[in-house]
């Protein structure tokens, strides 16, 4: 319904073409409430199912390195890594703050810091897992708009399904996603992210401890279980 590039305009033609393919559906199937309620506004048979993921595939016997560095990691794409570069200024500070902070960013384009090291890892569906099975604190930064409300929050539930704490912008999804002080931390500026990145980096035993609540959560997204829920909606529909 909305543009990336123009999220704040209601005049985009994504409105057009959005109403029109909504009426014409037999059924529409939503990942979240934010989009079902703009849905139901064109259709009156619209249902929820939240993105799905093989959780299995993030539990892998693969510690993070024995080096001393921790790892904060973000996995995404050319197309949203400015969302990450949104917070620099936090991650800035982290690195004036602490010699041991290593931001990994699995993707397929980058940036520098001037005070943190940055490692490169290409997104590939083979090594992502284990790329962020070896990482400590998974980062979700999002600005509020129209558009960034929309989305499914499938990184959160990666990082989750990979035993990481999570700090992530408690915007759409993400702030349900993320049960604050218990899988991970809100942050809703670049103090709070400077504060609650240092704190899971001193505290060894929290990011452990929020990592695991994020595993027993994350189960309810399994493919197994959302498969099941997707196909019978589809079943149903014919």
């Amino acid at each position: 319904m909305y543009s990336p590039t123009t999220p704040e305009s209601n005049k985009s033609s994504h409105f057009r073409l959005f109403r029109r393919t909504a009426k014409l559906a037999d059924m529409i199937i939503a990942g979240n409430l934010y989009l079902a309620e703009y849905a139901r506004k064109s259709n009156s048979n619209v249902e929820v199912v939240p993105t799905g993921l093989d959780i299995n595939a993030y539990k892998l016997q693969t510690d993070a390195k024995k080096d001393g560095k921790i790892r904060l990691v973000w996995i995404g794409s050319s197309s949203t890594l400015n969302y990450l570069a949104e917070i620099k200024p936090a991650l800035e500070e982290i690195g004036a703050r602490f010699d041991n902070v290593v931001l990994r960013i699995i993707a397929d384009d980058f940036f520098d810091l001037r005070n943190m090291k940055v490692e490169k890892r290409l997104w590939a569906e083979e090594s992502r897992a284990a790329e962020l099975a070896t990482s400590n604190i998974g980062l979700a930064p999002l600005p509020d708009n129209h558009f960034t409300r929309g989305k499914c929050g499938f990184k959160i539930l990666e990082y989750a399904a990979a035993g990481l704490a999570v700090v992530a912008s408690a915007v759409g999804i993400n702030a349900e996603y993320v049960c604050d002080g218990v899988t991970g931390f809100h942050a809703i500026n670049a103090l709070q992210w400077i504060d609650k990145i240092s704190e899971l980096v001193e505290n060894p035993v929290l990011r452990r401890t929020m990592g695991r609540e994020g595993q027993t959560n994350v189960k309810n997204f399994d493919i197994d279980v959302i498969g099941k829920r997707f196909l019978d909606l589809i079943v149903r529909a014919l």
